[in-house]
């Protein structure tokens, strides 16, 4: 079954991002699996798991993501690539702080919607946070400098 869109009979994102060809363009690439993460994660803004990729409920979320912490074994940077909107970073943080330790996050997603979403979460738990705009999934030297904490732009 294909779905598509009712407004436009068009085939809808995930429909596209099947059926997209090996051998895209890579600015076709970004842009039609950008479509297809928008459509999904976002669908239920009410839902913080879908909006992270996942849509189970928190019971699920905390076992199949607190094995993280354990991993830790001092205070430091975190970086999530593919942060969606940030719930994992989120959750870590809180759950790091139980276990005695301080993590600085930070987060990478190539839609700027999720990282909206991720900036609010951040800043309520008290964090700065560095923006950087990733088009076509290029990575370049803006991404590095934030990575390495030298890009106070917010």
């Amino acid at each position: 079954m294909h779905r598509t869109n009712v407004v436009n009979d068009r085939p809808s994102a995930r429909e596209r991002w099947r059926r997209l060809r090996r051998d895209a363009p890579r600015d076709e690439y970004f842009r039609v699996l950008r479509d297809a993460v928008v459509e999904f994660y976002l669908a239920d803004p009410g839902n913080q798991y879908q909006q992270s990729g996942r849509s189970s409920e928190a019971r699920r979320w905390e076992e199949t993501r607190r094995l993280f912490v354990r991993a830790l074994h001092r205070d430091g940077d975190l970086l999530d690539v593919g942060c969606a909107n940030g719930l994992l970073l989120e959750t870590l943080i809180v759950w790091a702080r139980e276990e005695g330790f301080v993590i600085r996050p930070h987060g990478i997603d190539l839609v700027p919607e999720l990282v909206e979403v991720q900036l609010r979460a951040v800043y309520e738990l008290g964090f700065d946070a560095v923006r950087v705009t990733l088009s076509a999934g290029e990575l370049g030297p803006e991404l590095l400098a934030a990575i390495q904490g030298r890009n106070e732009q917010t």
